[in-house]
């Protein structure tokens, strides 16, 4: 109303935009008269454009936000609570473990199989999603550092509007999930002591009937491990499996009153892009395929838990089960080493193959890994072996142990070969992430003509681009043998705090180590709690690091298209029509500059980023 009955400004706007526009409106007089018609100017339109905006701002309506402010992220009160329950769940789980076990000291709490059985082999079941869940809420921590600093992750990530997951709706979906599933879990470790029980009694009266029985059975809580695996199937049923698309009435229900995270249309992503990333030889990879490939990268030991959960549910014996499980390890980086091969096929840069030998090198440790932990494996097995089987005499003890000697456990030539490739892969992972992924540190070499050759920089190819001279921009210089140059933090940053880039490169290099600790399984594991706990916190160490990793990649990715997945380097802004203006700066009138903008350039409505001009990459 305060605009007109009819929805515009007035006559009086009008005659003001005359003189506000310049020559700009004197250009057009003629044309308009012509017509017959009171066209405007465009900066006139957007000058009224966010008068009205403003106005709606004021009044809280149509979901505008005041300029410079937050988006809507999603319920962000109820996230708040959820991500509180799911705290105190997993405290609850906790203690209710140190109350099972009767954990005293270190010392029993690490060592000693019989108070702690029944929850040291359910402990994958009890660990593998609540390492989804943390690794969910910390996307939705991801997407807010995006968000804050303008870093426009739909948009990199190839997503349709509407399934983009925001950062309240991320945070909400992990910790639902995290209180659904701590609530099973501290069911099943109700259910494997019950169980634990029955077996102990059943055992005793056995053993009194026949003392000298043979080696006796490990334990084994079938009915646990089944519980524990349609515990899963359900949760991946509630939180991961999308309605059918038939279902639109019941799907306009709980969209409407918001019960049912994350939505369908994220579901559908997560899984479409799940399976491009499995089906990596035979499909063109785009971003989201390998980002989401390398967040499954760190978590190989929920995929080793998932893995020995479903074979216990099928009702594989344990010690196979356990046997076989952590095979899976070598997956995500084979599906990874995939992909960087079919994108060397499908743009033909070599920089792809110096990737490709990333996910190599980490391949052939993790291989070697396995190599060990199943030579001192065999080792520990058969020294349980002894303990469990009671023998009548020391003749009948000395004749066994002639019949199975001890293995002989993993050689020094084994230890050495995975030290030395676990310590390429950690070294070449590191190096790959300053100078590609995240582009901190460029390698340039200073030519005849006074001009510098980029060397590295960029995922997808080698910039060999004569560049300006640097001392447009002082950065931090390190100078090498044979004219080479490193140079810190050149590129484009979407932070103002260089020094948090810094932070970032140092806590990558320290926590970078753990990744290999995360794939290859502890020799204890299964055997004692300590090693369980360890395991855990290893992992969620890992899930962390690539969650700080994430960031930088995908702001690196807006920032220099180092991924060369765009064909320029703009990219669209990520904010709702107003959000990008400048009330007061309108108010006041176009600029010099934006004058001599065409209406019709898109930079003009603050859709697009203009490309820095201190360096042009070709992009052949």
């Amino acid at each position: 109303r305060r605009f007109g009955e009819n929805g515009s400004l007035g006559a009086e706007d009008s005659r003001h935009s005359d003189a506000r526009d310049g020559s700009y409106g004197i250009a057009h007089a003629s044309k308009n008269k012509k017509s017959g018609k009171n066209n405007l100017g465009f900066y006139e339109i957007r000058r009224r454009r966010n008068r009205v905006l403003a106005e709606l701002r004021k009044d809280g309506r149509a979901g505008v936000v005041a300029a410079g402010g937050k988006r809507p992220q999603g319920p962000s009160f109820v996230a708040g609570i959820a991500v509180g329950c799911a705290v105190g769940l997993i405290l609850l789980l906790v203690a209710r473990v140190y109350e099972s076990c009767e954990v005293t000291s270190a010392t029993s709490g690490y060592f000693d199989r019989a108070s702690c059985a029944a929850v040291t082999s359910i402990a994958p079941a009890l660990r593998f999603p609540l390492l989804v869940g943390v690794h969910v809420v910390g996307y939705g921590a991801l997407v807010r550092a995006w968000g804050e600093t303008k870093v426009n992750a739909g948009f990199i990530f190839q997503a349709k509007r509407g399934t983009e997951l925001p950062a309240t709706g991320a945070a909400l979906s992990g910790a639902l999930g995290m209180c659904v599933w701590t609530s099973f879990a501290i069911a099943l470790t109700q259910i494997a002591r019950v169980e634990e029980a029955e077996i102990t009694e059943k055992t005793l009266e056995e053993d009194t009937i026949n003392a000298f029985s043979s080696i006796k059975e490990p334990l084994t809580l079938r009915r646990t491990h089944y519980a524990a695996g349609v515990a899963f199937l359900a949760t991946t049923l509630l939180f991961v499996a999308p309605l059918p698309k038939a279902w639109k009435r019941t799907g306009k229900l709980l969209h409407k009153y918001e019960l049912r995270y994350p939505p369908d249309s994220t579901r559908r992503f997560f899984l479409r892009a799940l399976f491009d990333g499995v089906a990596a030889p035979f499909k063109r990879v785009k971003m989201m395929d390998f980002f989401l490939m390398d967040q499954i990268v760190s978590q190989t030991t929920a995929l080793r838990d998932w893995v020995l959960v479903m074979l216990l549910m099928l009702g594989v014996a344990e010690a196979g089960a356990r046997k076989h499980a952590p095979l899976i390890a070598v997956t995500p980086f084979w599906l990874r080493f995939l992909q960087t091969v079919r994108r060397f096929r499908d743009d033909g840069h070599k920089v792809h193959l110096v990737n490709a030998g990333k996910y190599l090198s980490a391949l052939i440790a993790v291989c070697f890994g396995l190599r060990v932990w199943y030579a001192t494996r065999e080792v520990m097995d058969h020294k349980n072996e002894l303990r469990s089987k009671t023998f009548a005499d020391d003749t009948a003890f000395l004749a066994f142990v002639a019949a199975n000697p001890e293995p002989n456990g993993p050689t020094f030539e084994m230890r050495a070969s995975f030290v030395a490739f676990q310590a390429i892969a950690t070294v070449y992972g590191a190096a790959w992430d300053f100078f590609m992924d995240w582009s901190v540190v460029s390698l340039v070499k200073q030519t005849s003509d006074e001009s510098e050759e980029v060397i590295t920089g960029a995922e997808g190819r080698t910039m060999s681009t004569l560049a300006l001279p640097s001392a447009s921009k002082k950065v931090s210089t390190l100078a090498l043998p044979y004219g080479y140059r490193l140079r810190w933090l050149e590129r484009r940053t979407m932070m103002k705090s260089r020094w948090k880039y810094g932070l970032a490169v140092a806590t990558n290099l320290i926590l970078r180590h753990f990744w290999i600790v995360a794939a290859v399984p502890d020799a204890r594991e299964g055997m004692a709690l300590g090693a369980e706990a360890w395991v855990t916190v290893v992992a969620l160490v890992e899930v962390l690091r690539r969650c700080a990793w994430s960031y930088f990649r995908v702001e690196n990715e807006h920032a220099t298209n180092c991924g060369m997945f765009r064909a320029t380097l703009e990219v669209p802004l990520p904010f709702h029509d107003g959000e990008l203006t400048d009330d007061e700066e309108d108010a006041a009138g176009p600029s010099t500059k934006e004058k001599a903008a065409a209406p019709d350039d898109a930079v003009a409505f603050g859709r697009a980023e203009r490309i820095p001009t201190k360096r042009r990459v070709s992009l052949g």
